[in-house]
C-alpha cells in the first residue's frame, strides 16, 4: 500500500473537512528556517503514522465519519513501513527515520540532512542524488555516512538534475512556451538527459544492485521485484563500490 501526503503551509490555500480554510502566509513561509520546515513536516508525518496506527487497530479516522473500505485496517502491515521523499521531502524522510521507530527504512532523493538526524541513524537508508556539483548536499551526506549503523547505499545518477526526480522532468519541457526558462536554468534543474526517458526512473530506483541484506525490512518473500523495460539511460555512480547502468538497478 502506498500513501502520499503533502504539506499545507506552502500551498496557496487548503480547505479542511471542518470548513477551515488555510491560506498561504507568504512572509511567514519565507521566514521559516530549515529547522522550522523539518519540524512541521515531521509532525505531519507522525500524524499520518498515527492515523495508520488507528486504522490498523480498527478505528475509523475519517474526518467526516464516513465508513472506509472493509478490511483496510487489516491490510496494513505497520511492521514494514518505508518512507521516501524528494528534496526537503528527503530531509523529512531522514529526520522521521531518526525520530520514529515505526519507519523501518528510508530513501532520500537528492535531499539535504538537517537537525538531529545528523547524529546518526540505525535503520537502512538509501541516498540517491543527481550527479552534479552540489557541495552543500555532498558535505551533509559525507558527514552522515559514517553514522549510518545499518544497511546503507549512496548513488549519484549521471545527467540528472535536482528536479529530474519529480514530475517537473516531464512538465517543464512541455510548459516552456509559457514559462520560457533559459536553457542554462533548465539544464541546472533537469540535467542533460531526455526528460521523457528519465522522469519514470526515480520511482524504480529503490532496488539495490547487490543482493539485499538479511535485515532489509521491506523485502517480502515471493520472488524478485518486476523489472522495467526502460532502456539504459545513464551511468549511476555509487559512492562506494562498482558502477552500473540504470537498467541494473530497476
Amino acid at each position: 500500500m502506498t500513501i502520499s501526503h503533502h504539506r499545507a503551509r506552502p500551498a496557496g490555500e487548503v480547505a479542511f473537512p471542518d470548513g477551515r480554510l488555510e491560506v498561504r502566509n507568504t512572509p511567514a513561509v519565507h521566514a521559516m528556517t530549515d529547522a522550522d520546515i523539518i519540524a512541521y513536516r515531521t509532525a505531519d508525518t507522525r500524524l499520518v503514522l498515527d492515523r495508520l496506527t488507528d486504522l490498523a487497530a480498527g478505528v475509523d479516522p475519517d474526518a467526516d465519519g464516513r465508513p472506509l473500505p472493509g478490511g483496510l485496517g487489516a491490510a496494513l502491515d505497520l511492521t514494514a513501513v518505508g518512507m521516501f521523499g524528494h528534496s526537503m521531502g528527503g530531509a523529512t524522510t531522514v529526520q522521521t527515520l531518526h525520530d520514529d521507530p515505526r519507519v523501518r527504512a528510508g530513501a532520500t532523493l537528492d535531499g539535504p540532512v538537517f537537525g538531529t538526524a545528523t547524529d546518526g541513524i540505525d535503520r537502512p537508508l538509501l541516498l540517491r542524488g543527481a550527479d552534479d556539483v552540489h557541495p552543500e548536499r555532498d558535505a551533509m551526506w559525507d558527514a552522515l555516512w559514517p553514522r549510518l549503523g545499518s544497511w546503507r547505499r549512496q548513488v549519484a545518477l549521471a545527467h540528472f538534475g535536482h528536479l529530474t526526480f519529480s514530475d517537473f522532468a516531464l512538465l517543464l519541457p512541455q510548459a516552456q512556451p509559457v514559462v520560457a526558462w533559459p536553457a542554462d536554468r533548465l539544464e541546472h534543474f533537469l540535467g542533460t538527459g531526455d526528460g521523457g526517458r528519465t522522469a519514470g526512473v526515480p520511482d524504480r530506483l529503490f532496488r539495490p544492485p547487490a543482493p539485499p541484506p538479511p535485515d532489509r525490512p521491506l523485502r517480502r518473500p515471493g520472488g524478485p521485484l518486476p523489472r522495467s523495460p526502460l532502456p539504459p539511460l545513464s551511468r549511476a555512480r555509487p559512492r562506494y563500490g562498482r558502477s552500473w547502468t540504470a537498467r541494473d538497478i530497476v
